[in-house]
């Protein structure tokens, strides 16, 4: 891939896959750089128990209104995705805001950003418990590399069965998931598959179609040393982490 001034990375994976493990060892390399990138899950506070999470994040929302114009048309589109019942939506929705109103805050970041619940993740989530298919056609405009310019998804590929034994033996219950004995239902894993490998055949597409524009896709394999793959990925990406005091032996 080209070489890229400032990091702009989203990570997109099934639950368990890795991702958030894998962003934070990619943010180990780059946290010493001036200006350093965000770590979003710090403005998310993925950490919280969901009493205190779930209002931090409204407070993200309201203070980063309208939002990201890509972000924000696809917050519009997922909202108008068919779910089950009033719940589902809700969750819906206000996944779609909170990706909005986060990429409005990283948007002028100097140093750039590494995202582990983002535009992918939002998407992917909305459509795993509709009752409609995942459809590439609707998706390819904002998926486009032209919507989001200097952006790469990070897409980390893990077997599903390898997803399931990291999900039981978490003690969060963050994912959707982990609840109502979903570990264990191989249907909704092979839905949840199969949008996953949809969302990065149409990233791949998009990026193939538009030959003047970057490479933005890396796949990650999730079962491999992160801190390994996390060299990897920015060397990729553009060589070596810029200005950092880390040395990466050889």
């Amino acid at each position: 891939m080209p070489r890229d001034p400032v990091p702009r990375l989203e990570f997109f994976g099934l639950p368990g896959s890795g991702k958030t493990t894998l962003a934070r060892a990619c943010w180990n390399l780059l946290e010493r750089e001036e200006p350093p990138p965000v770590f979003a899950p710090r403005l998310t506070h993925d950490d919280w128990p969901g009493a205190r999470r779930t209002p931090a994040r409204l407070g993200l929302i309201l203070r980063a209104l309208p939002g990201a114009p890509t972000e924000r048309r696809a917050a519009r589109r997922i909202a108008a995705i068919p779910q089950h019942g009033p719940r589902d939506r809700a969750k819906v929705v206000f996944n779609a805001l909170t990706v909005a109103a986060l990429y409005r805050r990283l948007r002028n970041a100097p140093g750039g950003y590494l995202v582990d619940q983002g535009l992918l993740q939002a998407i992917w989530s909305a459509y795993l418990r509709a009752p409609v298919p995942f459809s590439p056609e609707s998706w390819r405009e904002i998926l486009a590399p032209g919507a989001t310019p200097g952006r790469t998804y990070v897409c980390v590929v893990t077997p599903v069965r390898t997803c399931v034994r990291r999900l039981d033996a978490r003690f969060e219950r963050h994912s959707r998931l982990q609840s109502g004995g979903l570990l264990e239902d191989a249907a909704v894993w092979s839905r949840a598959e199969a949008i996953r490998a949809a969302l990065v055949e149409t990233l791949i597409a998009g990026s193939s179609a538009s030959p003047a524009a970057p490479p933005r896709v890396i796949l990650a394999d999730g079962t491999y040393d992160p801190e390994s793959s996390a060299v990897r990925i920015l060397m990729a990406l553009r060589g070596t982490p810029r200005r950092s005091r880390l040395r990466v032996p050889a």
